[in-house]
């Protein structure tokens, strides 16, 4: 089969070059080549095409640990393309040195065409301001008109309520509706997809405020025409505005809390990047229990859909979707959006619909670690840490969000817009404390903190401020031993509000657990039922936009 069919673009300045002159491959991990994952897809033997005038030297290197081992080394002339025999399942570094004088265009790697090249629906919902939707949608459109597979992708935008909805054109539609949050978002997407006449194959969900390239775009594009696999999904990695020289994760799992895979890599290391992607080309890693990706950046086949997203509104719906249809999830280099910290994004509503997904997703999948204790002790401290925090509005919301868990799935099925709880925590007070004296620290061991909810339920209460930055604020061994902390504004001990919070903490918790096996009954047999496609297609029905 003809080796013509673009995988990836290398990051090299094009320009003119002289002898023996290096040409530096600009993105320490992006230009990597995982022969290992594009042998799985079937792309066949890989081979890599240097565009321009002269000859160049082309060297492969596999990076085994520490080491780089040469494998190949040939003479190339520009235009030409060469196969590079020797890489098996290794993951590749390029070397690229002018042997004459050359005038370099730039650099790809090639595969197999695909039997089929995936129609790709890129869904995007979107409401009130957009965030960053004008910016995503002028990168789309470079890559609809400019990039190799434009032709096969159109734009889906769910309005859900944008102050200033984009203008429809021919790669670009629109549909309005009432604002059912990013569950109800791409659920809408999804059913648009499959009934649109023009045959979507597959669907790229993305957030509006998610930002990548064209070429992380093309990647993922190109890898879903080659997978036969309707279980295979492609999950984004993710690094964030204040961060962007770590990864945030590449792929993450669920285990009854959510643990970004690779998290904290520098991404100018290249031995640890090469390690990554030697340890997530491996099916085992692919295939655990609880994996799944973030909706920044996730495409799958429409095939592989047995289930709509969960009506979560925000938060748990990309879990809940990768576990109920079983997807295998591919991470790739150079697949990567970037969008802010959730940590600087936590408020009391986001707590509010993750704290809902945490407590559901044990009882109905078999393989999330589960059991009443378990599942309860997770939830309860959701509410504590909120609590320790000073962030009693956090507190307030997360309590909703146990009443609506034990509320029962029904709840969810009549109410996937979760109206009446987003008022209810829209009216929580957040008063700005003032700011009390400095003292010192307790001295204090961090167990007594933990214990008393920091200073809140036993004698000799915290003490002191801490200054902390918005995306440190998870970072609890910051705040043990105080009596104020400082982010966007001062939070302060306030044992009026803490001790009604904690005591109804007790009671929803007593609750959950008395009433934990049937309530996982409930959930388990009607999960399929409010995931359905049917169950939303009513809701879209009975919802008006606004």
């Amino acid at each position: 089969m003809e080796q013509s069919f673009i995988l990836q673009h290398f990051t090299l300045s094009p320009g003119l070059y002289l002898p023996g002159q290096q040409i530096v491959l600009r993105d320490p991990w992006g230009d990597l080549i995982n022969a290992a994952k594009w042998r799985q897809v079937g792309a066949g033997p890989l081979s890599v095409r240097i565009s321009g005038e002269g000859q160049f030297l082309l060297q492969a290197y596999a990076l085994i640990g520490a080491e780089a081992v040469l494998l190949s080394s040939l003479r190339v002339e520009g235009g030409q393309a060469v196969v590079l025999d020797a890489l098996r399942d290794h993951v590749v570094r390029l070397s690229i040195i002018a042997l004459s004088c050359v005038h370099l265009r730039g650099a790809v790697l090639l595969g197999a065409q695909p039997q089929r090249r995936a129609r790709l629906a890129i869904c995007i919902p979107a409401f009130g301001a957009g965030r960053g939707l004008p910016e995503k949608l002028a990168v789309l459109r470079d890559y609809l008109r400019l990039m190799p597979l434009g032709a096969e992708a159109r734009v889906l935008v769910i309005d859900q309520g944008l102050a200033t909805p984009p203008v429809p054109h021919a790669g670009l539609r629109v549909v309005a509706q009432h604002n059912l949050g990013g569950a109800g978002g791409f659920a809408r997407a999804l059913r648009e997809a499959q009934c649109d006449p023009w045959g979507f194959t597959h669907c790229l969900f993305t957030d509006d405020d998610a930002h990548f390239t064209p070429e992380a775009l093309h990647r993922l594009h190109a890898y879903l025409s080659l997978a036969q696999d309707p279980q295979l999904a492609v999950a984004a990695a993710m690094v964030t505005h204040q961060q962007p020289d770590q990864l945030w994760e590449s792929g993450a799992i669920f285990d009854g809390f959510c643990r970004g895979a690779f998290r904290g890599t520098d991404l100018m290391d290249q031995v640890a990047l090469a390690r990554i992607e030697r340890t997530s080309a491996q099916a085992d890693w692919q295939q655990q229990p609880g994996i799944y990706g973030g909706w920044w950046m996730f495409g799958f086949a429409l095939a592989g859909v047995r289930y709509a997203p969960f009506p979560y509104f925000l938060r748990g719906d990309d879990i809940g979707f990768a576990l109920a249809n079983r997807l295998r999830i591919v991470t790739l280099n150079g697949v990567c959006a970037a969008q802010d910290d959730f940590a600087a994004k936590e408020g009391p509503l986001s707590l509010f619909c993750d704290l809902r997904g945490h407590l559901i997703h044990p009882m109905v999948f078999p393989q999330i670690p589960g059991g009443r204790w378990r599942v309860g002790w997770r939830g309860a401290l959701f509410v504590l840490r909120s609590l320790a925090r000073f962030r009693y509005d956090e507190a307030a919301a997360l309590l909703i969000a146990w009443q609506d868990v034990l509320a029962g799935p029904r709840a969810f099925a009549t109410h996937p817009g979760a109206e009446a709880q987003r008022h209810a925590i829209a009216q929580l007070p957040r008063p700005c404390a003032p700011l009390p004296r400095k003292q010192a620290r307790r001295a204090w061991p961090r167990w007594y903190w933990m214990l008393s909810v920091n200073g809140q339920l036993l004698p000799f209460g915290s003490r002191g401020v801490v200054h902390i930055a918005p995306r440190r604020r998870r970072d609890m061994d910051a705040i043990w031993g105080r009596r104020a902390i400082v982010t966007d504004q001062c939070d302060a001990r306030d044992l009026r509000r803490f001790y009604p919070l904690f005591i109804r903490l007790l009671a929803l918790w007593l609750r959950y657990m008395l009433g934990f096996k049937a309530l996982a009954r409930a959930y388990r047999a009607t999960y399929g039922t409010v995931a359905s496609q049917q169950a939303w297609d009513a809701h879209f029905q009975s919802s008006q936009p606004r």
